[in-house]
């Protein structure tokens, strides 16, 4: 089972991101030929806090337990989602993707918390420092020869607008949800395998 850790949204923050979405695709619509850029279903929208990979079910089991336990000793809190940016650089980008401009030290607490549980549970160390963002989209591998750096640049310039720098939505961080991960040639499919409440604020 391919598993993850992560902080889902609720269905009225997937609408305005899936707005959000539309906007950028109709920015992008002259860099990008051909489907360069595969935006990501709003319903699959997350923040990760930790990648799993293949889990077998004893690890399930010991994630699952640790998490519980961290939720209860974790205060809920809030985190603004805002500013726009792309993996590894918009000379090449991969991702596209919405950062976080409110409430990272928190998230980062959170997230050092689930770290931790996955390198007692038997997961190797993440090797590069984590940074906390919402992928928005991918680009295709497939991509025409020119147009990732098209799209970065259309995308770098969109986001340095004044109406887009000022986008931003409030996410309340209530609980932590441990999820599945299901490739399916339509795409990836998610589902809950547990939430984990957070203590009250």
């Amino acid at each position: 089972m391919r598993a993850f850790v992560a902080i889902d949204l609720p269905p009225s923050i997937q609408s305005d991101l899936a707005a959000l979405q539309q906007r950028l695709a109709t920015v992008l619509a002259g860099a990008q030929p051909g489907r360069s850029v595969r935006w990501i279903p709003a319903a699959n929208l997350h923040l990760t806090l930790r990648f799993l990979g293949e889990t077998t079910p004893a690890q399930h089991a010991a994630v699952a337990a640790r998490l519980r336990t961290l939720a209860k000793s974790s205060g809920a809190f809030e985190i603004t989602v805002s500013g726009l940016g792309c993996f590894p650089n918009d000379h090449r980008p991969t991702v596209l993707w919405l950062g976080v401009a409110r409430g990272e030290e928190r998230l980062a607490a959170l997230q050092r918390g689930v770290e931790q549980i996955a390198m007692d549970a038997g997961f190797v160390a993440e090797g590069r420092a984590w940074q906390p963002h919402l992928t928005l989209a991918r680009i295709a591998r497939g991509a025409a020869a020119g147009a990732p750096a098209r799209i970065g640049e259309e995308f770098l310039r969109a986001s340095q607008s004044a109406s887009l720098r000022a986008w931003s939505r409030k996410v309340a961080v209530d609980h932590i949800a441990f999820m599945q991960s299901d490739l399916r040639p339509q795409g990836a499919v998610y589902t809950a395998l547990d939430r984990f409440a957070l203590a009250p604020a």
